[in-house]
């Protein structure tokens, strides 16, 4: 850990200075003004489309492919996660890169058992026990259920938030789609209190008792908006079929049509496979103007406020999604959306008033980028600011990307740069309480070694 050649001298004057019983003076700071109740923000990235492709509707084999967002706005082509039929028509699918995941279930409801994957002429099923053969293997009746999952490939947080899958039907069937998270039910659509999506016999043009009809009797399942940023989040969508009828998830081997002006209609090469788009979503407490603000959230004895600069206090044109929160009498979180920090150059004045008092010798106060509380090379106690040629302190500067310190040509791997300094530090000569004034703009998990 990189410790601050300043703060050294600074930490032990000011509490000489308590313990001798001289007055310090408070510094001038801005005060929290009173606040209506915190209006959640949603931040949502994309990081790109999973996709199921099956080659041909006369075969049993394709992939999962996921195609990472680009900075242009497009898709790069990603590596695919392979599958084809054994000589029992059972799916045989690749173990890396795991994107996606085919389970089968026997008896959905209240007595289930495992089932296995079958896939056969272009459609993935599930076998039935008694030994499915030929186009069954590829199908989906009333007794069974096939579930779709995110594989380990995702990071923690990922999960879908739209999708778009490729159905063929027989049999006047009904086709019901659920979504889960973590293994619990999602209302697919909370304003309806819904957690399933349909798909009628009337949406495969009707009764179809005959072999594959290319694709007429084939049909998109929509789940979500896909220009919404507040659909529910997902991991795992289960298939099943009501009553009657029977069904095979595809690939676009039938040459199903894309949903118009839907994410397949967006890309650039097989856009008729089922596309799902993969999503990460962060939501913050609040939104920042130019008003001083106090904590959001947590229990504690210290008190906090958060000051952008960048802007008047009556503007809020663009605020800033962030969370401030206050953990016991030693810990401070400030958690901002740093695209929108970083398009607005926006910069900022925190002051913390510690919750235990000073002692002598004082650890000072650590700096955590990345917020994990991990030796990860990106703690520093701050420096106290600079002063430029005509007195003022200037803030540091903002990172030009996510993954860039200061200065840009810094990255963590190279030790943390300082996007905090400290710019005043005092001490209550009645209470012994620490109140510390940062100037900044990173996103630092704050702890306090008295």
């Amino acid at each position: 850990m990189r410790v601050a050649r300043h703060r050294k001298l600074l930490v032990p004057i000011v509490a000489a200075a308590l313990a001798f019983g001289a007055t310090v003076l408070p510094a001038t700071t801005a005060t929290a003004d009173e606040h209506d109740e915190p209006t959640p923000i949603n931040v949502q990235s994309e990081k790109g489309v999973l996709r199921l492709h099956v080659d041909h509707p006369k075969r049993a084999n394709g992939h999962f492919r996921f195609d990472a967002k680009n900075s242009g706005g497009g898709y790069t082509v990603g590596s695919e996660q392979s599958f084809s039929a054994n000589n029992t028509c059972a799916i045989n699918l690749a173990s890396t890169p795991a994107l996606g995941g085919l389970t089968g279930v026997q008896s959905p409801g209240a007595d289930p058992s495992a089932a296995v994957v079958g896939v056969s002429k272009g459609g993935i099923g599930v076998i039935d026990p008694s030994g499915s053969t030929g186009v069954l293997c590829g199908r989906v009746d009333s007794t069974q259920e096939l579930r779709l999952k995110l594989g380990g490939f995702f990071a923690s947080g990922d999960a879908i938030d739209y999708a778009e899958l490729d159905i063929e039907g027989k049999q006047n069937v009904t086709v019901v789609a659920s979504a889960y998270r973590g293994g619990e039910l999602v209302d697919i659509n909370p304003s309806e209190t819904e957690t399933t999506v349909e798909l009628s016999d009337t949406d495969f043009g009707g009764n179809d008792n005959g072999s594959d009809n290319g694709s007429n009797d084939n049909a998109r399942l929509v789940i979500g908006s896909l220009g919404s940023t507040s659909n529910p989040l997902f991991d795992e969508i289960r298939l099943s079929a009501e009553s009657t009828g029977s069904f095979s998830l595809e690939g676009g081997a039938d040459g199903t049509p894309f949903e118009p002006g839907g994410l397949g209609a967006s890309l650039s090469d097989e856009r008729n496979d089922s596309v799902f788009r993969v999503v990460q979503r962060t939501e913050y407490d609040d939104g920042l103007c130019g008003d001083p603000v106090g904590p959001t959230d947590g229990e504690g004895t210290s008190t906090v406020t958060l000051h952008r600069t960048d802007v008047d206090v009556e503007d809020c044109a663009n605020p800033i999604p962030y969370s401030l929160i206050v953990r016991g009498d030693d810990e401070v979180q400030l958690l901002k959306d740093e695209a929108t920090v970083r398009n607005a150059d926006a910069t900022f004045i925190l002051t913390i008033t510690w919750g235990e008092a000073a002692s002598y010798p004082d650890g000072g106060s650590e700096f955590d980028l990345d917020g994990n509380d991990a030796t990860t090379n990106d703690q520093f106690v701050p420096d106290l600011c600079a002063n430029d040629e005509v007195g003022n302190h200037p803030y540091p500067n903002n990172p030009s990307a996510a993954d860039k310190y200061w200065p840009e040509d810094k990255t963590l791997a190279d030790g943390p740069e300082q996007p905090w300094c400290v710019f005043d530090v005092h001490v209550s000569s009645e209470t012994g309480a620490v109140t510390e004034t940062f100037y900044g703009a990173g996103d630092p998990l704050i702890k306090r070694s008295f």
